[in-house]
């Protein structure tokens, strides 16, 4: 029914090099757990202590379910939300090194964000031309006819009209 990989040769740091992280896929969501998250130390089942024990197993009859138990949760911190019907998870403090949680957006989630930058940029580069047109058109324009002799300020010096 179960099923686990353990040694009774050999300590985890062993084995180490010769595993990899593993990746779970919820949603858009990446889940990352290297060796030392799914890897025990010590472990006791039966009554037999086993020096090394992979904490992942199988059920032969699963029909393609998946039980993300304690060595998953162990490695992030969960937050269930049950006024919305969510399950938040997040790194935990006590993960190893390499445990990480990634975010992975369609590809035309991108392609919008990315013309949104664009198109933001663009409406504030014409917004910059425009204001300063207008500025350099209201500060450059001709003085009036009816200013009296007065002294006036043209590009920050003061002039004498004469």
């Amino acid at each position: 029914m179960y099923g686990y990989c353990y040694s009774n040769s050999h300590y985890c740091d062993y084995f180490e090099s010769y595993m990899e992280p593993i990746t779970i896929r919820l949603k858009n969501n990446l889940y990352t757990i290297p060796p030392q998250g799914y890897m025990l130390n010590n472990t006791q089942m039966g009554g037999i202590t086993h020096k090394c024990t992979i904490m992942m197993g199988y059920l032969s009859d699963s029909q393609g379910i998946y039980i993300l138990g304690d060595t998953f949760l162990r490695n992030f911190y969960t937050t269930f939300d049950l006024m919305n019907n969510q399950v938040q998870l997040s790194v935990s403090l006590n993960a190893p090194k390499g445990t990480r949680v990634y975010s992975e957006k369609p590809g035309w989630q991108i392609f919008l964000y990315f013309l949104s930058a664009v198109v933001a940029f663009s409406l504030f580069c014409i917004a910059f031309c425009f204001t300063r047109r207008w500025c350099s058109r209201k500060w450059n324009a001709p003085l009036p006819k009816d200013l009296d002799d007065t002294d006036s300020i043209r590009d920050g010096n003061t002039k004498r009209r004469s």
